[in-house]
């Protein structure tokens, strides 16, 4: 609700009801607007990465927030105004459901619903991902954006301490990574949707 502008960028081979969901997400934020493309050759994730890098330098003030569908950032209110670095971490916990938990309910927050997790993943390390930069800089991401270039250095978690004085945000932002949140559609994600559509 905070954004001034929503981007989403449209697999045009998406066969489910995103565009419906869309129209409903107007009613908090009316400016979003829809990228559509399509891969020439199934998923294709260095295309992918170029897409959200050409949008990226399309826009002029403020923060962007690079986030897949299934992440979400757990942005505190005025966060950036205490600091206002040029670029921004967060930690996504991989969720998953636990014992206790329910069955997803769309009326309840996404917090609340799936609170257990792990940090590692997949070997991406700690999953801290450089996602919050401000907008018109020298930024380009590589796959998955887990790191990316900024000013043609290197930027990761683990590399940050060598990047020049003053890029950093002091601390990072938490964040969910829903890929594996619930049995109802992780295999159907990660295997039909994900494994069998690479190119």
């Amino acid at each position: 609700k905070f954004a001034d502008v929503i981007h989403i960028l449209y697999d045009m081979d998406t066969n489910d009801n995103t565009m419906e969901k869309i129209e409903q997400a107007k009613s908090f934020c009316k400016d979003i607007q829809v990228h559509e493309f399509r891969f020439p050759d199934m998923m294709d994730d260095w295309i992918k990465v170029d897409h959200f890098n050409q949008l990226y330098k399309t826009i002029n003030e403020g923060y962007v927030f690079l986030v897949d569908a299934d992440e979400f950032i757990f942005y505190p209110d005025g966060y950036l105004e205490d600091h206002p670095e040029s670029l921004h971490f967060t930690k996504f916990w991989n969720v998953f459901r636990h014992e206790t938990d329910n069955d997803l309910d769309i009326e309840l927050p996404i917090r609340e619903q799936r609170r257990h997790g792990r940090s590692a993943f997949e070997n991406f390390g700690s999953f801290v991902k450089p996602n919050i930069v401000k907008a018109n800089q020298n930024m380009y991401w590589r796959p998955g954006h887990h790191d990316s270039f900024f000013d043609d250095c290197f930027v990761n978690w683990h590399h940050r301490r060598k990047a020049p004085r003053g890029l950093y945000g002091a601390s990072r932002i938490e964040g969910a990574h829903w890929a594996m949140a619930d049995l109802c559609f992780c295999i159907e994600r990660r295997i039909k949707n994900r494994k069998e559509r690479q190119s």
